[in-house]
């Protein structure tokens, strides 16, 4: 039997993290727009570390939890 709160919680992780890229996007489109361009270039710099940081942890966590399920299908 699949696990669904496991599907579940890798679907609530991938869209969080899908709604903090378009947040720092957001973010960065109106601080270029209102011509803050020091703290633009500061805010990519930190934009592209945590996003990266966000994609690498799910990655490695998504990665075992895939295994898990791929093995629970073949199963069945």
């Amino acid at each position: 039997m699949i696990n669904h709160s496991i599907i579940t919680f890798l679907t609530m992780r991938r869209i969080f993290i899908f709604l903090d890229e378009w947040l720092s996007y957001f973010i960065l489109y109106n601080l270029w727009a209102s011509s803050y361009y020091y703290l633009f270039g500061v805010t990519v710099v930190l934009a592209i570390l945590f996003n990266g940081y966000a994609y690498y942890g799910y990655w490695k966590l998504e990665n075992k939890f895939n295994d898990y399920l791929v093995t629970l299908i073949k199963k069945e």
